[in-house]
């Protein structure tokens, strides 16, 4: 009895699937992929809430930059980009971002891009000569692009940017 027992588990062994070092590296592989792939969370869409004129004073944010307007008609900037920062308001909260001295130059000392815990900002001027919109103001077509740490949208909206004093 004891005997049969022993060939009836070898031949059980034998019947496994061989597989070569190749493909089980393959296969080892795409494992890996998928555990990695489970741990990335998807992307959380960024809303952003205009920044108000108080909000603007409390802040100081008053100076030479550019003022980002979604809508047309708005007066309330989704963002302000400065030279040396620039602010985004989100669940009531505005937040700070560094500027990226790297990215390329938009009017008056501002930067294409700028840098915060959460996500990064580029507010991107789709054209080279903008039009007077005041004594002091210019105005370029404009996208405002907000991406997370892996360069996943977060928000994109296209727009003014009014850049003076």
């Amino acid at each position: 009895m004891r005997y049969g027992l022993w060939v009836v588990v070898l031949a059980l062994a034998g019947c496994g699937e061989e597989i070569s070092p190749e493909e089980q590296a393959r296969r080892d592989a795409q494992d890996v992929a998928e555990v990695r792939a489970a741990q990335i969370a998807p992307p959380v869409p960024v809303t952003l809430q205009p920044i108000g004129f108080a909000e603007i004073e409390q802040q100081d944010m008053v100076g030479l930059g550019c003022s980002f307007l979604a809508t047309e008609g708005s007066e309330d900037a989704l963002a302000i980009t400065m030279g040396d920062a620039a602010f985004a308001k989100r669940g009531g909260e505005i937040m700070r971002l560094a500027p990226d001295r790297g990215s390329p130059e938009n009017p008056l000392g501002t930067q294409v891009k700028y840098d915060g815990r959460e996500f990064s900002m580029e507010l991107d001027l789709l054209e080279s000569e903008g039009e007077q919109v005041g004594m002091e103001t210019m105005g370029y077509d404009a996208r405002l692009t907000l991406t997370d740490g892996r360069d996943r949208v977060l928000f994109s909206a296209d727009g003014t940017a009014r850049c003076g004093a």
